[in-house]
């Protein structure tokens, strides 16, 4: 059991959702609050139009009843797969990274704070546009958080120069490399966190 979660929704015939998210703290506690955030977050982007107020909707429902104080960060992004066009928010997430054509990475930073911190707290979307064979990286802290022996940090710079060998390999193959990185820079320390990565290929039938 665990506090990270991800999702990949189908919204309808032309619109893709994709999250990740990290719930505070670990084991049995965390993953009850993931269960909870993620079927929130699955309601409110299905009802509400506008992915902003879903998220500060969502936001409301999960600081009701808090009595255990927990939150969770959270990156939800909506993809229109005829024109491209990527709107997201970033509610205290580590920023996804977009791969452009030429080799550029850009961040998606943050939006919002984290769900469940204050019922009032304002959220914000931003809109990229990706054009045929750009891709987008999600994650979660336990990739760039990953120690080794010496306790030294993969860190987002490691990540950035992973990102960039893999950003040409297949999807799967794609994230096998960024977890295999992460895997060999640890050795033989032991998992810091939760490990939660995914690949977003942007590329339309025409």
């Amino acid at each position: 059991v665990g506090g990270d979660f991800y999702d990949v929704l189908k919204l309808d015939d032309r619109r893709v959702g994709i999250s990740v998210g990290d719930v505070c703290g670990k084991g049995v506690p965390a993953s009850l609050f993931m269960a909870i955030t993620q079927t929130v977050t699955r309601l409110v982007v299905r009802q509400e139009a506008d992915l902003a107020t879903a998220l500060a909707r969502a936001n409301r429902l999960l600081c009701a009843d808090n009595v255990s104080s927990m939150f969770a960060t959270l990156f939800y992004g909506i993809l229109d797969l005829e024109t491209g066009e990527f709107i997201y928010c970033n509610c205290g997430h580590n920023p996804p990274l977009v791969v452009r054509r030429d080799g550029a990475l850009e961040m998606l930073t943050n939006t919002g704070i984290a769900l469940a911190m204050f019922d009032d707290a304002p959220y914000s979307s931003r809109t990229i546009t990706l054009e045929p064979g750009e891709r987008i990286f999600l994650y979660s802290d336990g990739i760039t958080e990953a120690h080794n022996a010496e306790k030294v940090l993969f860190g987002d710079d490691r990540l950035e120069e992973t990102v960039k060998v893999a950003a040409d390999l297949p999807g799967r193959q794609a994230i096998d490399n960024i977890i295999s990185a992460v895997d060999e820079f640890a050795g033989e320390a032991p998992q810091f966190d939760d490990i939660t990565c995914l690949s977003l290929h942007y590329l339309p039938a025409s």
